[in-house]
C-alpha cells in the first residue's frame, strides 16, 4: 500500500480523507483484514498459501497466527521504493 500501488488505494483515499498521511497504514491494515477473513480456511488448509496484501505478503502458521512479510525497498530521493522482485 505504501510502497506499491493498489487498485483499491485511490478509491479508499477518495471516500476517506484520513486514509492519506498518518492513517494510511491503518487503512491498509483494514483492507488486508477485509480480504483476509474470507480466505482463513484456505490459509489453514494449505500451509504454503499466501495472500498478497496491501501491507505485504500474508501467511498463516500452524497455530493460526497471521504473519506478514513486507516487500524489500530502497530509498530514492528520500522515499522508499519497492524493489521489483518475483513474488513466490
Amino acid at each position: 500500500w505504501l510502497l506499491e500501488n493498489s487498485e483499491l488505494k485511490p478509491e479508499v483515499e477518495k471516500r476517506h480523507k484520513r486514509a492519506k498521511g498518518n492513517y494510511a497504514r491503518l487503512y491498509a491494515m483494514g483492507v488486508d483484514a477485509f480480504r483476509l477473513y474470507p480466505r482463513l480456511k484456505q490459509l489453514s488448509a494449505l500451509p504454503h498459501s499466501k495472500i498478497f496484501g496491501a501491507t505485504g505478503d500474508l501467511t498463516m502458521d500452524f497455530e493460526g497466527k497471521i504473519h506478514r512479510k513486507m516487500p524489500f525497498a530502497v530509498f530514492k530521493r528520500g522515499r522508499p521504493v519497492a524493489l521489483k522482485l518475483n513474488r513466490q
